[in-house]
């Protein structure tokens, strides 16, 4: 598995130098690969090259530029590496099928290419079309179950409640498929639901779709939903939602199924929309004398998991971050959160390191700090915490593991005195 582990930095060094030349060199030196090699790979596990895979990614970030900034379209396209104007038009259309004005226009459909990320399958890099709209408030008429699960784990009970074989809601609300089917997933609720005009059942359940600004992503037509959506929830909160300046609700979720009645013809037309409700982040007024840096408590665990998803990119669950809040050794481990006014707005987790053959440390396990309060010291506050704790446990070394690629944290390390004592790659073995 290590090459996996490779290739993400080699994909986290493209996303940290995207406005810069990205050096195939220096690819190849994260990777141990040749420059042939690791553009093999490339190939091979994402079916372009580095070259096209750099381009699609910065064509991609240059629609929220032209969404979100008054920048000229020749400032974009030299922040981005094109030498002309000319040449970003034109490789601007080549991808998304509209011109960089167009898409200064928030609902209109691009197609973004979110970052790769390399696991067993790789996640990313894949063609998404995307646009975010303004949603009217929309009454549609269903049925609703509970699944006591969060949104990431609920495909195979969906399949279930959708199946003719199991409990057919869909049968329950009309007769027949034709047109637009809404399937809503509220914090552990599920609901099968279509507009008033497309029900023919009766004693169904009234639910109310809220206004807002939603992000809107299209699947290809023809593909199962059961597989379909599932995929495009993966890409969307594994890739896109890491690079992406929104902030989500992630617990609500609607789910847009075009489909038919004819069997032949839904296998053929059949295609999916995922709308999720977005909030862009409101730039924060800051005040230090209201930012506390104290102990864990378990409360905190919606906070910390929303911040490990967030800024980590971790698909996070926050039952089992409940679960090791409450089961932590206080002897041998600490969890620091940074407190804004009363929420948890950083955390750092350090554990006590042992091994035979040197004296005991302190480890940090995991240091990240949401978005919109950084650059004001906070993470550097957090390793003092974490430091004064060593001192007190009579502990004068702490260790600190940092991926290759991140050399902004590895600057910011070094300001604080932590030196680079070597070089090491990292193994992995899934039992």
């Amino acid at each position: 598995m290590n090459i996996l582990n490779e290739l993400n930095e080699a994909c986290d060094y493209i996303e940290n130098n995207i406005c810069k030349d990205i050096e195939i060199d220096e690819l190849a030196k994260i990777t141990n690969q040749s420059n042939d090699s690791i553009n093999r790979f490339f190939v091979s596990m994402l079916g372009t090259t580095i070259k096209d895979y750099v381009r699609k990614r910065r064509l991609s970030l240059a629609v929220y530029d032209l969404q979100n900034s008054s920048d000229t379209i020749t400032d974009i396209a030299f922040k981005y590496n094109f030498n002309s104007y000319d040449s970003f038009c034109k490789a601007f259309y080549n991808q998304h099928g509209v011109t960089p004005t167009q898409a200064r226009n928030k609902d209109c459909e691009v197609n973004i290419f979110p970052p790769a990320i390399f696991e067993i399958n790789v996640k990313g890099a894949t063609k998404i079309k995307f646009k975010i709209i303004d949603l009217n408030e929309t009454t549609v008429y269903g049925i609703s179950k509970d699944l006591c699960c969060q949104a990431c784990d609920r495909f195979e009970q969906e399949k279930e409640i959708w199946s003719e074989d199991y409990e057919d809601y869909p049968e329950r609300i009309c007769d027949g498929y034709d047109g637009l089917w809404y399937g809503i997933f509220d914090n552990g609720k599920y609901s099968i639901a279509r507009k008033k005009k497309d029900i023919t059942k009766e004693n169904l359940e009234m639910i109310k779709i809220p206004c807002g600004k939603y992000a809107v992503f299209t699947s290809e037509k023809g593909n199962y939903a059961g597989d379909e959506l599932k995929k495009m929830h993966d890409l969307i909160f594994n890739s896109w939602l890491k690079e992406s300046k929104y902030s989500i609700k992630k617990e609500y979720i609607i789910e847009v199924l075009h489909l038919a009645t004819d069997r032949a013809k839904r296998r053929k037309e059949r295609y999916y929309e995922i709308y999720v409700p977005l909030t862009e982040s409101e730039p924060v007024i800051y005040d230090d004398s209201k930012l506390t840096i104290r102990l864990a408590k378990v409360d905190d665990y919606k906070d910390i998991c929303k911040i490990s998803c967030d800024d980590l990119g971790y698909n996070c669950n926050e039952e089992l971050v409940k679960t090791r809040l409450e089961e932590l050794d206080l002897k041998n481990e600490r969890v620091f959160v940074a407190d804004y006014d009363g929420k948890a707005v950083g955390y750092l987790h350090a554990q006590v390191y042992k091994t035979l053959y040197f004296d005991e440390l302190v480890n940090f396990l995991g240091l990240a700090v949401s978005k919109e309060y950084r650059k004001h010291k906070i993470g550097t506050k957090l390793i003092k915490a974490v430091e004064n704790w060593a001192l007190s446990i009579g502990i004068n070394k702490i260790r600190v593991n940092s991926g290759y690629s991140r050399k902004e944290a590895h600057e910011f390390y070094r300001k604080l005195g932590y030196k680079n004592e070597k070089e090491q790659i990292k193994f992995l073995k899934e039992l």
